[in-house]
């Protein structure tokens, strides 16, 4: 990890949210008084020589069907189509769950007794050429490393930013988590920027900037005295009163992207 001026402690010894907030507004009633920050990392792509490095990211093998299951129930789906298909499989589950004995694989329960007496002589016919059709297969993939401490050392890979929402209680340390990943992520950034908002036209609320390099290391940029985020996924899966949303922006300073490539480039310091 490397940085200037900055204390470690901002990433550490945190603990994952005892309660829930229903908007906006029920985020900066609640959070004004709890020494709330923000932390913005932006996140490069690995650099693409270092995937396979042990290093840098860790290997996952996961269970993958045989080419004989993979084409029984590939069969259904060609048949039905996929909405029909899991209707289907769906009125399977339906029927034989409650008549099966706990210790049996309902999967393989309806795999035995109703796909493989429909598509099996077609799937044989058509994999005759193949050797080892009933040979489970594993499929390998490669996860990298996000080397913060726990419990922020996971992210969601999709998104190129992350944002965390910090306060404290009780004199505990709080988060939640922000990003471009997923629709529950976007909605929580922009709940919590439109909170954070709302309690730094009050107060100021202290951001502070990092970037996680194409080699999974960690640089600290700037911290900056009041809110500033990432101007992407505002808006996004959550949608108060358009006045609310104009009040609760004034004062959010937000950068682009393009005004940090430079600075992500060359590692300088805003």
């Amino acid at each position: 990890m490397r940085h200037k001026s900055f204390d470690k402690s901002l990433l550490e010894n945190f603990n994952c949210p005892d309660e829930i907030f229903v908007g906006h507004k029920d985020i900066a009633g609640k959070l004004a008084c709890r020494n709330p920050y923000t932390i913005t990392i932006l996140i490069e792509n690995l650099d693409p020589g270092l995937w396979r490095k042990k290093e840098y990211s860790k290997q996952i093998k996961t269970v993958r069907k045989s080419r004989y299951a993979e084409g029984i129930f590939k069969e259904l789906f060609d048949e039905y189509g996929d909405r029909r298909g899991n209707e289907i499989y769906g009125e399977w589950l339906t029927k034989y769950r409650p008549a099966i004995e706990k210790s049996l694989d309902i999967d393989d329960y309806i795999f035995k007794h109703e796909l493989e007496p429909r598509y099996k002589k077609k799937v044989l016919h058509a994999l005759k050429q193949h050797k080892d059709i009933h040979k489970q297969r594993y499929l390998v993939s490669f996860e990298r490393y996000y080397r913060l401490p726990d419990p922020l050392d996971y992210i969601d890979w999709r998104t190129p930013y992350d944002n965390i929402f910090s306060w404290e209680k009780n004199g505990k340390k709080y988060f939640e988590r922000g990003g471009g990943g997923s629709s529950g992520s976007r909605e929580t950034n922009t709940k919590f920027i439109y909170g954070y908002g709302l309690i730094n036209q009050k107060q100021p609320v202290p951001s502070y900037l990092f970037v996680y390099d194409k080699k999974n290391v960690l640089w600290f940029i700037k911290r900056f005295k009041n809110l500033c985020v990432p101007g992407i996924d505002i808006g996004s899966n959550y949608h108060p009163p358009e006045k609310e949303k104009i009040t609760a922006l004034k004062g959010i300073k937000q950068f682009s992207w393009d005004m940090l490539k430079e600075v992500i480039k060359k590692k300088e310091f805003l």
